[in-house]
């Protein structure tokens, strides 16, 4: 189900209508908070909607360490 909706996020993204991804996105960080890939997602859609300080938020958490919080696994580089 998840990878479902990450699909259709993309797929809004590039038909330029993530606002109507953006609920089932947060309900996804929600139901899933330690995939990170969901919450970079969900900055992505804020960065693309010009909603500027809620990516900030979000990056400003991994910053800190270097990015050494992101997990090293599949999802690395879709985060």
């Amino acid at each position: 189900m998840e990878e479902h909706l990450l699909q259709q996020y993309a797929l809004g993204d590039l038909r330029g209508e993530l606002q109507q991804t953006e609920v089932a996105m947060r309900e996804l960080v929600a139901g899933y908070p330690a995939r990170v890939v969901f919450r970079w997602a969900v900055a992505h859609l804020h960065a693309r909607l010009g909603r500027l300080p809620e990516p900030r938020r979000a990056l400003g958490v991994f910053v800190v360490d270097d990015f050494s919080a992101l997990p090293f696994d599949q999802e690395r580089l879709s985060a």
